[in-house]
């Protein structure tokens, strides 16, 4: 409660309806991470003793935080030190078919895939990150590279400035970043290609290097 309390100012800003409400260790709930997506809440337990109470742990999220649904996704490979299971699933609520949820961020709005995403469904330690360059963007072309669910590219073409073209997005994986809806008031203008991706001035990226360039961005003059 103490955590879900030191969070709450997070979620009444403008246009920001996700959030970390509990960080593990951070926490003093080692193991336990807890993430929020608009009406959804993403539960993560990586020890034994946070696996042991899960269901204790969704009954009082359910409680002070009120979710619509909460997803289970202890799939991490740290469970594997404790022989735990790994596990993703449907722990409270009732969802049907992909379980998705939209949330917003930096006032721009996400799909996220809570039983198939990476992580927890987001990388939502690069908030910052992604308004930085959003800012820094301003009249120039974006390459994001690998980007996942174009969280850089997304945040540069936000912004609404004159003569500001629209960022290319190069992804071999799935095209998650195509079905952003209505990002930036601007649907259906970003470009997302799944292909290999031949940088400016040389050089080529291709699957192999997704590990290592995730969220890559490469600004084109």
């Amino acid at each position: 409660r103490a955590a879900l309390l030191r969070r709450a100012p997070l979620l009444k800003k403008v246009g920001q309806t996700s959030a970390r409400l509990i960080m593990s260790e951070s926490d003093q709930l080692p193991g336990l991470i807890v993430d929020r997506y608009g009406d959804a809440l993403v539960v993560q337990a990586l020890t034994a003793g946070m696996d042991l109470r899960i269901d204790l742990i969704a009954d009082i999220l359910m409680s002070e935080a009120k979710p619509r649904i909460i997803i289970e996704r202890s799939d991490d490979q740290v469970r594997d030190l404790e022989n735990l299971p790994r596990r993703s699933r449907l722990l409270r609520g009732e969802a049907v078919g992909d379980v998705t949820a939209i949330m917003q961020e930096n006032g721009l709005k996400f799909g996220v895939d809570l039983l198939g995403g990476h992580k927890t469904g987001y990388y939502l330690d690069q908030r910052e990150n992604h308004a930085i360059v959003g800012q820094l963007a301003q009249g120039g072309s974006v390459l994001d590279v690998f980007s996942y669910t174009g969280g850089f590219a997304l945040h540069a073409f936000g912004i609404p400035v004159i003569g500001h073209r629209p960022p290319l997005v190069v992804r071999p994986a799935r095209p998650r970043a195509g079905g952003q809806p209505g990002v930036g008031g601007h649907p259906g203008e970003l470009r997302v290609v799944p292909e290999d991706v031949e940088l400016p001035g040389g050089g080529r990226l291709t699957a192999q290097h997704v590990a290592l360039k995730a969220d890559a961005v490469y600004e084109i003059p």
